[in-house]
């Protein structure tokens, strides 16, 4: 049976399942006393129907992101996920959700997806999201036999981006603005900005405020908006950019800032973006691999070595964890070394002028 009891500021309810009683709180902002009652009702009869086995891993981890309430982002990897993890179990003939949340289990699946040559970060984020779907599990009452402290993360080896110069990213700017108009205005902003590339091409045109001169950055990786002042030449792009979409009636009020190529589409892809950078390189000769990050990595970097205050950079590229920047996003230039070596520079003088022999006077 199950029940619910206030606690001021949230609500305790608990539920049996296989004679067992569970606890949980929750908010009062989020929930009434009757959404409160039903959450404890559903947990109960949730937790009947799967301890009887009548629930697949693919059901229960995609009601998960369901319940959990992601972000998009978030979503698309963790469904990304369920389908590997859920092919791995199918392969494997595991049908119960027991088997599969095991850490033996998953320590395989670990170790066949380094055999496939999977990268360590895929993998390290498929092992996070399993964890958080057996702690997620154990709250709805299973009793899922799983050690997490056996399950370890794969050691990440961080790759250095080729990050361009001054000169190379003037290049590839002005490559964009006569060869590709349509996305001008994106690789203006990820070389100026620092944005990721999900954040950008979900924008829509309501998101510009011109008359107030700020962008409004809702699809963030971290689910939080954020709201970006306009420079005078932020808002030049910008309205060239809108002049051209109405000009190539591509320009709709309620639709994206980037218009997708087809009508079908939620929006232009990575693949697309990244393809017109892989040829601006190609075309202006640079040899370097240079993708929609080396130029957030430059941002960063560039940002912090003129400011030395690591909050501006929180502010202008999104990032929660000021550990994360420090950790993986700073580098060093050779502008940043050159303008280092000025303030270091000292009065010299050629160490030459010490053996120079003194003149002997001539003895009159």
């Amino acid at each position: 049976m199950a029940g619910v009891v206030s606690r001021k500021k949230s609500w305790r309810i608990w539920w049996i399942v296989d004679k067992q009683r569970y606890f949980a709180s929750l908010k009062n902002s989020e929930y009434s006393k009757k959404d409160a009652e039903k959450e404890a009702y559903r947990r109960e009869i949730e937790g009947e129907r799967l301890i009887k086995g009548n629930c697949s891993f693919a059901e229960y981890a995609r009601d998960f992101v369901v319940r959990s309430g992601k972000t998009p982002i978030t979503t698309e990897k963790f469904n990304k996920m369920i389908e590997r993890y859920a092919g791995y179990t199918e392969k494997n003939k595991i049908s119960s959700l027991y088997d599969a949340l095991t850490e033996s289990f998953i320590n395989n699946y670990k170790n066949e997806c380094k055999a496939e040559g999977i990268a360590n970060a895929t993998i390290n984020r498929d092992i996070c999201y399993l964890k958080q779907l057996v702690a997620d599990a154990r709250e709805q009452g299973l009793k899922i036999k799983c050690n997490l402290k056996i399950i370890k993360y794969e050691k990440e080896n961080p790759k250095i981006p080729d990050m361009p110069t001054n000169t190379e990213r003037q290049q590839i700017l002005d490559w964009f603005r006569n060869n590709c108009p349509k996305f001008y205005i994106w690789i203006y902003f990820v070389m100026t900005r620092g944005w990721r590339m999900g954040e950008f091409i979900k924008m829509a045109v309501s998101d510009v405020n011109l008359e107030n001169r700020t962008l409004t950055v809702r699809h963030t990786k971290t689910g939080v908006e954020r709201l970006a002042k306009l420079t005078d030449e932020d808002c030049m792009v910008i309205h060239e950019h809108i002049l051209f979409l109405k000009r190539t009636d591509q320009y709709k009020v309620d639709g994206l800032l980037i218009p997708p190529q087809k009508k079908e589409a939620r929006d232009i892809g990575r693949n697309a973006l990244l393809k017109w950078v892989r040829k601006a390189c190609r075309e202006l000769n640079i040899s370097k691999h240079i993708t929609n990050h080396s130029f957030r990595h430059w941002v960063v970097t560039a940002v912090l070595d003129q400011t030395a205050n690591i909050e501006n950079v929180k502010q202008l590229t999104g990032h929660e964890d000021t550990r994360t920047i420090l950790e993986h996003y700073t580098h060093s230039t050779t502008e940043g070394i050159t303008r280092g070596l000025k303030v270091t520079k000292l009065k010299v003088s050629p160490l030459s002028d010490r053996f120079v022999p003194k003149r002997v006077p001539k003895n009159g």
